[in-house]
């Protein structure tokens, strides 16, 4: 059984009504054109999303899960057999459980924030410092009216790398000052 795909006209019909996009037995991705039965949080990050950014991006409520409609019928049928809303209902909260999933969400958002920091200096292979620039480039541009703070953005270095190369002194204070005391 291969990959079936909606492609040309049909995938942009299907992005104009977004409603289309969900049958009986499929749930089309806007994004690729690829058919599911349902569209996994581990196909969204393909396409650098999560569930709450599709339906934000293609419109479909927030409520409504990305399922084809005889999964979504099947879910409802489980859920009414098993009687979940009353064991939801019943069920009271545990502190310590809830301690444990704040304490695991902490921990989540740690590895995040430092494969971030990761990523940021992997792109920054080459210390600020040891940025070519072109002097000359950076007059023209001053004479031009730009900030040191634009320039600096637009030539891809810090403020600080711009200044001295344009000649700025600063004065003896102005790290205490501005950037914090040392």
């Amino acid at each position: 059984m291969g990959v079936r795909r909606v492609r040309g006209r049909a995938l942009r019909a299907l992005r104009l009504q977004p409603a289309l996009a969900v049958s009986t037995d499929t749930i089309v991705c806007l994004n690729c054109g690829r058919e599911f039965r349902q569209l996994t949080n581990t196909h969204l990050a393909t396409h650098g999303l999560t569930a709450e950014g599709y339906r934000e991006t293609w419109g479909y409520p927030r409520h409504e899960g990305l399922v084809c409609g005889d999964l979504q019928a099947f879910f409802r049928a489980r859920a009414i057999r098993t009687q979940l809303a009353a064991r939801i209902r019943q069920r009271r909260l545990n502190p310590k459980s809830c301690l444990g999933l704040v304490q695991r969400r902490v921990a989540i958002q740690r590895r995040v924030a430092a494969t971030d920091y990761a990523a940021r200096e992997r792109r920054r292979a080459v210390h600020p410092r040891e940025i070519p620039v072109d002097p000359s480039l950076l007059h023209r541009l001053r004479e031009a009216g730009l900030s040191l703070r634009a320039i600096a953005k637009r030539v891809g270095c810090s403020v600080t790398t711009v200044a001295r190369k344009l000649g700025h002194r600063f004065p003896s204070d102005y790290r205490a000052k501005y950037r914090g005391r040392h």
